[in-house]
């Protein structure tokens, strides 16, 4: 902490030094806000990547989204990782009007 000394023979001199800690001191507010906007930049986006990329292997795998020279290689790497590779089938029945 910077604490100024009154004499008369080194007033200018410790009122320069005080300009200059309390400069100092700014600077070191900035860095800090700096640092913890440039820490926290990460951990709002790698979560919003990796969900949206989740999401869009999830399709993929879905709708077997690949070549089809390289099907057996992909389907296996998404049944490996818990992805789904059959779309869900529904069976539908249809209802006879009687007359």
């Amino acid at each position: 902490m910077c604490t100024p000394i009154n004499n008369s023979a080194t007033a200018r001199f410790i009122g320069v030094q005080s300009q200059l800690c309390v400069q100092m001191s700014v600077h070191a507010v900035t860095l800090g806000a700096s640092i913890c906007v440039l820490a926290a930049a990460p951990l709002a986006i790698i979560p919003a990547t990796t969900k949206w990329l989740d999401q869009a292997t999830a399709k993929q795998c879905i709708t077997h989204a690949w070549p089809a020279e390289k099907h057996d290689i992909h389907e296996k790497w998404c049944e490996h990782n818990g992805y789904k590779t059959q779309p869900k089938r529904y069976i539908t029945t249809y209802a006879v009007k009687a007359y």
